[in-house]
């Protein structure tokens, strides 16, 4: 019988593919089936694979909070934005006579969350409590992805870095708040590509929000959903010429928010 063996200085030979190994070593390797459920995008492999990740997750956001300046270099002005905004809202604030709210951008969404959370904090606190979503978000949004790719949950461990990447450094906040449900609506996008027509209200609300939120964002959603279609062209029809007419549909899905960005 063949079995993979470790060899250990001090400790011998000891089978990694029998007993608890083995079964550890399988769950590890390979893609577990995909249940549905809301607790399950919640899970990896093991209890405390489960734990480690969140642990994670839970440091990545903690530390918004133990510093008294975020070192994000163009967030301090969206938040100002977001603090205007705000004042803005009283049609008898003074900031009229100098400011104008144009509510028909697509670049916005992290400015209207500020304005709308600081009727229960200070503005300033509440810049940090929208900027503190993000790794929670992308935590979930890397699991999502790996379930639907049917890829080992653990992989979701390797994105876990991109939370402080060079966009959170340099502060890009509408971008940092887009990114990652822009990265969970390509996985609604393959749900419904497999015949799940329920994912269609999804996905028409997640564009509208990622071209709110960030035109980029918009086009990482459009570029993923090409990938996906990509990646199984053969499946889309019985000719070339029927493979092409879906893949050049394949924005539908998304229409509202890819008009919004242009127009």
């Amino acid at each position: 019988r063949r079995t993979c063996w470790l060899v250990t200085r001090g400790w011998g030979r000891q089978a990694l593919t029998s007993g608890l190994g083995r079964g550890l070593l399988r769950s590890l390797m390979s893609a577990p089936d995909r249940p549905r459920g809301g607790l399950d995008l919640f899970r990896l492999e093991t209890p405390g694979l489960t734990f480690s990740y969140w642990a994670a997750v839970g440091l990545f956001t903690l530390a918004f909070f133990v510093t008294p300046y975020l070192p994000l270099i163009d967030y301090h002005q969206h938040v100002a934005l977001g603090a205007i905004m705000h004042r803005l809202f009283d049609p008898a604030a003074p900031e009229h006579a100098l400011y104008d709210v144009n509510y028909i951008t697509y670049n916005g969404g992290f400015h209207v969350f500020v304005a709308l959370l600081s009727y229960v904090l200070p503005p300033f606190h509440a810049g940090r409590v929208v900027m503190a979503t993000y790794p929670l978000l992308f935590g979930l949004a890397a699991l999502a992805i790996v379930r639907e790719a049917e890829r080992p949950r653990w992989y979701a461990f390797l994105a876990l870095p991109i939370c402080y990447s060079h966009g959170m450094a340099w502060g890009f906040a509408n971008w940092n708040l887009t990114l990652p449900v822009a990265v969970i609506a390509v996985t609604w996008f393959m749900r419904y590509a497999r015949g799940e027509r329920a994912m269609l209200p999804r996905l028409l609300v997640a564009s509208m929000f990622c071209a709110y939120g960030h035109v980029l964002a918009m086009l990482c959603l459009c570029a993923g959903m090409g990938v996906v279609q990509l990646s199984r062209v053969m499946e889309l029809g019985p000719t070339w010429r029927s493979r092409l007419s879906r893949l050049i549909a394949t924005p539908l899905p998304v229409m509202p928010g890819v008009l919004w960005c242009v127009f």
